[in-house]
């Protein structure tokens, strides 16, 4: 099943799932209902005609997207489920981590849970670089690189003055990034974090000051871009040129918290609001070019392909 770029998924703060043609009068295909509470993150799958939803709930569903209706419920978080990653180099297998501090790694094809990871205090984040490195990120100012196979936690890094740090994404099979406080004056930090056989090399990228607060799930890698959501912007970082600019709703208009993002076609990415919109940007304009209404905060988006 094969989806255009154009159909954008959101998990809404209400706990259900939209499935609509953001560029095409925003015509809704369906609606995924069976959530009990807010829907923290949606992911689609290895087989594409399926996603998989993680909840305040402590559940995560996973869906057929063209019928609408769920095929199966995983439970084996004792907290919220906030964040979703696919495994590279399993087949498919994905990562869950939630607010009991556990990241669970699933085998979707099985509908098996394999293994947890932890117990650590409340997890955020989490990305798989690779089949035998998952990396999680935790409040309290934690990242984690976890062994898959020993299941235990190979190098853990403090992130210093930071009083979350939980937004993280993966550059390469070996190497990600994150983004944190420098200090009190608001200024930010895109540090890169490169794996080596028996250690890990961290440098500071680039320094922006006097951005406002990161938002939880709202850092993105487009190509040679990093996108990241503050409390009233879109932050571009070009890791070529290594400059940085910011997305903002224009004169006279309010954007608010920039809660995710994801790509929609080309140059253009979708980002959601505590306005209650979901907006189209073209990055090399800066232009905002749609603007989509939505009936609760959407806290996670994908584009299904």
């Amino acid at each position: 099943m094969k989806f255009p770029w154009t159909y954008i998924a959101i998990a809404e703060r209400k706990g259900d799932v939209r499935i609509f043609n953001i560029l095409n009068n925003n015509t809704t295909r369906c609606i995924l209902k069976g959530h009990k509470a807010s829907v923290n993150t949606i992911l689609q799958l290895v087989d594409r005609s399926k996603v998989a939803t993680g909840s305040d709930d402590k559940t995560i569903k996973i869906w057929n997207i063209k019928t609408g209706v769920c095929l199966q419920t995983y439970t084996g978080h004792t907290g919220s489920v906030k964040q979703l990653v696919i495994i590279p180099g399993t087949g498919g297998d994905i990562a869950s981590c939630g607010g009991d501090g556990d990241i669970i790694v699933w085998n979707v094809h099985k509908d098996q849970l394999l293994y947890k990871l932890g117990p650590s205090n409340y997890a955020r984040g989490v990305i798989g670089l690779n089949a035998n490195m998952i990396v999680s990120s935790h409040e309290q100012t934690t990242i984690k690189i976890w062994d898959t196979k020993t299941h235990q936690v190979w190098k853990e890094i403090d992130t210093g003055f930071a009083y979350r740090s939980y937004s993280i994404v993966a550059l390469s099979k070996t190497s990600f990034c994150y983004i944190r406080t420098l200090n009190v004056m608001n200024d930010w930090g895109l540090f890169f974090i490169e794996t080596k056989s028996n250690t890990i090399e961290e440098h500071l990228f680039m320094e922006v000051k006097n951005v406002g607060g990161l938002m939880p799930q709202s850092m993105y890698k487009l190509g040679n871009k990093i996108l990241c959501g503050t409390m009233d912007t879109i932050l571009i970082f070009d890791l070529i040129e290594r400059t940085c600019k910011k997305l903002t709703a224009g004169e006279g208009l309010q954007l608010g918290k920039v809660w995710c993002i994801a790509h929609v076609i080309g140059n253009r990415i979708a980002t959601s609001s505590d306005d209650y919109t979901v907006r189209v940007w073209n990055i090399e304009t800066g232009e905002c070019e749609t603007i989509v209404p939505t009936e609760a905060i959407a806290w996670s988006m994908t584009t299904l392909q």
